[in-house]
Formats: C-alpha cells, structure tokens, sequence
C-alpha cells in the first residue's frame, strides 16, 4: 500500500482518487477552495469514460443528471454548413457497449464527491500547497505551516499548476489557436 498525497479536488483528482482507493492505497486531497466548486460548464462523458465509472457504480448518478445527444454535427464555424455527424444515442451506446453523456461539471464533481465521502477519502478543503518537492524514494507537501511526507504526489490542481511549476517548470501552457465544442 503506498500514501498517495493528491494536489487538487476536480474531476482529474477526486477520479484519481477513487481509482487509487480501489487498489487499496491510502489517498489524501488537497485543495485550495473552501468548498467543492468548478467554475467550469458542460463536460462530455465518452463510452470510455462511462465503463470506467460503471465500475465504480456512478453510471446511473451520471445518467440520471446527464442528457442523452443523438448525435454530434461538425460544423463549419464560416458558413455554418454540416461536414460530418456523428451518431451517438442508442447507436453508440450499443456500439461501444455504454453511452454518451452531457452534463454540467459541478454535477461531476458531485456525484464523484459523494462516491469518495462513502469510502472514507478525505478532501482537505481551504489547504493551499505551498511547496512540492521529491526525490527517488519519497515526496514532501507543504501546507501552510505543515510539511506532509508521501510515497508520491499526483498534481491535479488545474491550469496554474503548482504541481507542473515545480515539476516540469520548462513547460508552461500556451493557447494553440485551436478550440472545439
């Protein structure tokens, strides 16, 4: 059993966590807000994602927030034209064997909050990480007047990153030009 220390309570962390749980690992969250929050807006759930968080017994939590698209539409953003659809609904769902889902983050982080309270995770609500560092055998967490040892720590705190400061300082994001809906 390793003592995993998680920087952040979004869908990357609190889904890390309950994967990391399943395997029998001590896991403890960490994150800066007060409360569980996302300031995000829709997320797509794929099949993929879907059979994942079957095991775990979220699916219906999922289904019973999500909605359920027939179909995707590629659309040309200049004239508005249809270049290609992609079927999902009950066609998908029976292709990839699980289906696809729309539905607000918040809700996400609800339902994977509630699963991680049941198997005795705790988050670590309004605990800011000040420092991070590791080496070949164990990794250091530093709260505000605390330093906390781990085996390793899993950096899931979002677009400013603490975790990729310290760890990969080389490689800040940058906006590609690209976006897709």
């Amino acid at each position: 059993m390793l003592n995993i220390g998680i920087v952040g309570a979004g869908v990357g962390g609190l889904t890390c966590a309950l994967i990391l749980k399943s395997y029998g690992h001590k896991v403890s969250i960490f994150e800066k807000s007060p409360e569980s929050l996302s300031s995000g807006v829709g997320i797509q759930l794929s099949s993929n994602a879907i059979r994942i968080l079957r095991k775990f017994g979220l699916e219906e939590d999922i289904i019973r927030l999500s909605n359920f698209p027939s179909k995707i539409d590629c659309i040309n953003g200049h004239n508005g034209k249809i270049i290609t659809s992609i079927p999902l609904g009950k066609f998908a769902e029976k292709k990839f064997k699980a289906g696809f889902y729309q539905l607000h983050r918040n809700e996400l982080i609800s339902v994977l909050k509630n699963k991680i309270d049941k198997i005795g995770i705790k988050i670590n609500f309004n605990k800011q990480v000040y420092d991070l560092k590791q080496n070949s055998s164990s990794a250091l967490l530093k709260l505000e007047k605390t330093y906390l040892h781990f085996d390793f720590i899993i950096g899931a705190d979002g677009i400013n990153s603490l975790s990729r400061q310290k760890f990969f300082y080389d490689n800040s994001p940058h906006f590609l030009n690209q976006v897709a809906y």
